[in-house]
């Protein structure tokens, strides 16, 4: 028995490109990373600095890694706004 191992990412990945590859359907896929500003996690009186200035935020490996980061209104005027846009292609 073949076991295939399935990830949320490879999950998001797929309803995308059927989305996409559909000639059927209007599709816009939008990924947003991590959000920071108001209201999240990480602004200067959130949960991750809290954490880290009770040096309680873990750091994974050597420290080096890279986020994806994108503030909280530009995810907003970006989500009103891609509707009204002719895209093709993943944004």
């Amino acid at each position: 028995m073949k076991v295939r191992l399935v990830t949320c990412a490879g999950v998001v990945t797929e309803l995308e490109h059927r989305l996409l590859g559909n000639p059927n359907i209007e599709g816009i896929a939008l990924r947003y990373g991590f959000f920071y500003g108001p209201g999240t996690w990480f602004t200067p009186d959130g949960d991750v600095a809290l954490q880290v200035r009770q040096q309680q935020f873990p750091i994974v490996g050597n420290g080096e890694g890279v986020w994806s980061w994108l503030h909280i209104e530009d995810a907003a005027i970006a989500t009103v706004a891609a509707p009204g846009k002719a895209i093709l292609e993943f944004i």
